[in-house]
């Protein structure tokens, strides 16, 4: 985990793996699945400007769909507040951990 911060905003670099029964999600799916968790989870995201805002995630590097990965990055990005930086990022990473289990079936 990588933590980097401006004046508005902490940028956190997640690294997660894919395998089993997730290794067939698609880009956008995997996309989706860190959405749904961070918005469970309660992770104060930072969102796009404009008329539709969208949250600020990202999964820098595309992986083919039905490839296993030890090495699958998650860039998301942050409302900076200085008490809860930390609280966010513990949570998130607990998230990330969490999201393959709940699609995996393994609770």
């Amino acid at each position: 985990m990588h933590i980097a911060a401006s004046d508005e905003t902490v940028l956190l670099v997640i690294k997660f793996k894919v395998g089993g029964a997730l290794r067939f999600l698609s880009h956008a799916e995997t996309l989706r699945l860190f959405q749904r968790a961070c918005v469970r989870a309660g992770i104060n995201i930072r969102y796009s400007q404009g008329f539709n805002p969208r949250p600020r995630l990202s999964l820098p590097l595309p992986r083919p769909v039905g490839v296993e990965s030890g090495d699958e990055l998650l860039c998301l990005r942050l409302v900076r507040d200085a008490s809860c930086v930390m609280r966010d990022a513990k949570t998130a990473t607990d998230a990330a951990k969490g999201a393959s289990g709940v699609q995996d079936g393994r609770n």
